[in-house]
């Protein structure tokens, strides 16, 4: 299916659009196989592509484009107004989504890249090519990996190939049949940039403050009451569409950041890292502390119902 939209949204950084089609029974609770969420820019025309081969569409009745409405911050006007045009139904040739089968001629392989020594797992569907090469997009050099071995799993045949060890760059899996991968890097610290976009999506994931270009200081009215304290309850992050927060999922990331920050802290490695660990470990933790009524009890959760605050007192 293919539309364009429009979102006149004063004030919102952003519009949500969710597009479901309606059948006579769903194929699972709450429809979630007969809808998609997307993110529309404000103030500009977005063109919205949505692929319904894995959905349930033999008996459609009709089609909905809804925006849920469960509040926002205070600049944002109180009315959504949307323009939609050029919709569409063409017949494509999807992309695969479920199962381990890769779509013909491509390779399914970690974008993020590999860490140097060790095994590396790349997976594609219907190849005839006994012999694969891997290529420095520097240099342009390449060295073979032969199929060693094919197994059987109850996921399916496999082909196992060589251990391949290289240094620090970026490099394309290639195959006698032309089939190729964009480039990837294989390094020691791979995994690093993977860790600071995380960390980076906590941050505009936060709440209570001012994220330049995400959104102001939000939920200054959501607040908590116990016998005669109320506490303001912004802060920590933003969790399912920012209508809900934790203690367990807060506790849970803390955990993460802090333990994260102490391995590099005893190797004495990558202070920058250490240091924005820390950073966000610590605004996470100052949530958990702030929503407490002392040594007795403290907030579990919090969300919306019917766009009012519930609130859930437990014990430490």
């Amino acid at each position: 299916m293919d539309l364009s939209g429009l979102p006149r949204l004063p004030g919102r950084r952003a519009g949500v659009a969710a597009l479901q089609r309606c059948a006579e029974k769903l194929p699972a609770p709450f429809g979630q196989e007969g809808e998609t969420t997307v993110i529309l820019r404000n103030h500009e025309w977005n063109r919205v592509v949505w692929e319904i081969d894995n959905v349930t569409r033999d008996k459609v009745t009709r089609l909905e484009i809804s925006s849920l409405m469960s509040g926002h911050e205070p600049e944002a006007a109180d009315v959504l107004s949307y323009d939609f045009d050029h919709l569409e139904l063409e017949q494509v040739a999807p992309d695969y989504v479920e199962g381990w089968e890769v779509w013909p001629g491509r390779i399914s392989y970690s974008h993020t890249g590999y860490q140097s020594g060790a095994t590396k797992s790349a997976i594609a569907s219907g190849l005839k090519a006994k012999e694969f090469r891997l290529i420095d997009q520097a240099t342009a050099k390449s060295g073979a990996i032969q199929i060693h071995q094919t197994v059987r799993t109850h996921l399916g045949d496999f082909s196992i190939d060589g251990l391949f060890r290289g240094p620090a760059e970026r490099f394309i899996l290639y195959t006698s049949g032309d089939t190729l991968t964009r480039p990837f890097r294989i390094e020691p610290n791979v995994w690093r940039r993977t860790i600071l976009k995380a960390i980076n999506f906590l941050y505009a994931e936060r709440c209570g403050m001012a994220i330049p270009g995400v959104h102001g200081v939000c939920h200054r009215d959501w607040t908590v009451v116990h016998g005669d304290q109320r506490i303001v309850i912004n802060g920590g992050w933003h969790d399912a569409g920012d209508l809900t927060q934790g203690l367990g999922n807060t506790g849970e990331i803390v955990y993460g950041l802090f333990s994260l920050a102490e391995r590099l802290h005893a190797r004495g490695d990558d202070p920058e890292l250490y240091q924005r660990l820390l950073e966000e470990a610590r605004w996470g933790l100052d949530w958990i502390l702030k929503t407490s009524f002392g040594a007795v009890e403290v907030m579990s959760s919090e969300f919306p119902i019917s766009h009012r605050p519930h609130d859930c007192l437990t014990e430490p």
